[in-house]
């Protein structure tokens, strides 16, 4: 067959697939139309010293010792025993240092400081009618103790101060309970069964207005997100704790936007699609930079940038895969596989590269020697659909367009043919769109945008999906992609409908 006629053929055939993309966003538009938007209660937050000190100054009160009325050395000694004393501390570590090591086995520890009021007061639970979280002051030990599981976590504690204890967060979470403390954070291991979490209101609900989304990035060390859809916008919203608002639009005319991603330092957004060219965007100067594709390149509509932010992969025609620099955008060479790419993950040292391909067939790249040094065949798969590789680097997952998600060692695909995978998802019945691992690879989500809500998250090592999540609130939409924020606390998830839900993982502290 003749070469023109063979491209004439394969662009017949993506704008067919596209038309029917399309077709299917707007029935799932039309359905959700009517669906009200949902309220949800914001948060309180509080700072541990803010708190205390507040209620030490209603104790002292209550007990008609007004806080003005103390000598300035009684209210230096009670900050003191509250918060800590860095120059005391230094001075006792510089103190047990010069002690032997026998001696420190059969001496006892002593406590750094004393406070002889902690023997005058106790925990209470108190809870006001405003529903404002009070801690009343009592006589008892686990006051002292609460006071010193929070000086050790502000401070610091030396390695010496290990040898004789058994540390345990049990007592100290416990003791935040009953004190009416909003807990937050990571607090011991996560739970294989149910995960805590809470859906949030949507990123773009301030204005939905990008259309099908495709592509949603987190900023790399701003609590920002981009949100990018077919209607060729590209929006930029602020994530504060449990609201989000829209900090920035830009419009790409006739520029349906197939696929965004930022660059290693979040400077840079670079947006293709199915044209002969693409743009980048800079996130500090606001100025956008038409580029065009290096020849031989027809499209951009599916490509990742590597985790240390040098090599820009991009998907061809024929099971081709263009190697770019992120940097310059300069065409460094092409690899090859048999059939066509269906999606591409970086191994976390970005010295690899999986491709899974639109049959049952994963190749694995070497970047170093940029040729194919191994390729594998993916476990019950008939047409191969997503691909991720989790930060860790043991595990990568494959879905497949019988809904089917497998999940591998690593290591162990590199030496079959045919590797049995370590873990197969079934929890899906319609083709998978997007794959994803957390930043703590402790978690992965999967997702199908053939079917409303058809979103699931499994916990590792156990490799057990949680029952609860996404739960009852659901969002009646067809979920399309998915994204963890940095620090793994937000999950956020592009659907065909328009809409990104947002999700809030409480086991996790960090954006």
């Amino acid at each position: 067959m003749d070469v023109a006629v063979e491209d004439n053929v394969v662009e017949k055939k993506e704008s067919k697939f596209d038309e029917d993309f399309v077709k299917l966003a707007s029935d799932s538009e039309k359905n959700d139309s009517d669906a009200e938007d949902e309220e949800f209660p914001e948060i309180s937050w509080f700072r541990f010293t803010d708190v205390v000190k507040d209620d030490v100054d209603r104790a002292l009160e209550a007990e008609g010792a007004k806080a003005e009325d103390e000598p300035e050395d009684e209210q230096a000694f009670l900050m003191e025993s509250l918060f800590g004393n860095k120059e005391k501390l230094l001075e006792n570590l510089k103190e047990q240092s010069g002690e032997s090591e026998s001696q420190r086995e059969s001496t006892k520890r002593k406590h750094a400081w004393e406070d002889s009021d902690d023997e005058e007061v106790t925990i209470k639970q108190g809870l006001e009618k405003t529903h404002k979280k009070s801690l009343l002051l009592d006589p008892g030990a686990e006051y002292k103790k609460y006071l010193s599981k929070k000086y050790q976590k502000i401070v610091g504690e030396p390695k010496w101060a290990d040898m004789d204890r058994v540390e345990s967060d049990s007592d100290d979470d416990e003791l935040l309970k009953t004190a009416g403390h909003v807990l937050k954070g990571k607090r011991g291991a996560l739970g294989e069964n149910t995960i805590g979490f809470k859906r949030l209101e949507d990123l773009n609900k301030s204005t939905y207005c990008e259309g099908l989304v495709t592509s949603v990035e987190f900023h790399p060390t701003s609590s920002v997100a981009l949100v990018t859809g077919l209607r060729g916008i590209a929006s930029i919203y602020s994530i504060e704790k449990t609201k989000c608002d829209k900090l920035h639009s830009i419009q790409f005319k006739k520029f349906p936007l197939r696929c965004a991603r930022l660059s290693l330092d979040g400077s840079e957004a670079i947006l293709g699609s199915k044209t002969s060219c693409f743009f980048t965007y800079n996130l500090i100067t606001g100025q956008q930079q038409k580029h065009f594709l290096p020849k031989g390149m027809t499209k951009m509509r599916n490509f990742e940038i590597s985790p240390n932010g040098e090599f820009l992969a991009v998907a061809g025609r024929f099971g081709e895969i263009h190697l770019l620099t992120v940097t310059t955008k300069e065409w460094i060479c092409t690899l090859k596989q048999e059939h066509d790419v269906a999606a591409m993950a970086f191994s976390p040292d970005s010295r690899k590269l999986f491709v899974h391909s639109r049959d049952s067939e994963v190749s694995v790249f070497d970047l170093t020697a940029q040729k194919m040094m191994h390729r594998f065949m993916d476990d019950g798969c008939v047409s191969g659909s997503s691909i991720a590789t989790s930060p860790s680097g043991k595990f990568l997952a494959t879905g497949s367009g019988q809904g089917i998600v497998n999940v591998y060692d690593a290591e162990n695909v590199l030496l079959s043919k045919m590797p049995t995978p370590t873990k197969i998802f079934k929890n899906l019945v319609t083709s998978i769109s997007s794959t994803t691992f957390n930043p703590s690879s402790e978690l992965l989500a999967m997702c199908s945008s053939e079917a409303n809500d058809a979103l699931k998250l499994a916990q590792f090592p156990s490799a057990k999906v949680f029952s609860n999540f996404p739960g009852n609130n659901l969002t009646k939409a067809k979920p399309n992609v998915l994204r963890f924020s940095p620090g793994g606390r937000y999950l956020a998830v592009g659907n065909l409908n328009g809409r990104v839900s947002l999700y809030l993982l409480k086991h996790y502290e960090e954006f």
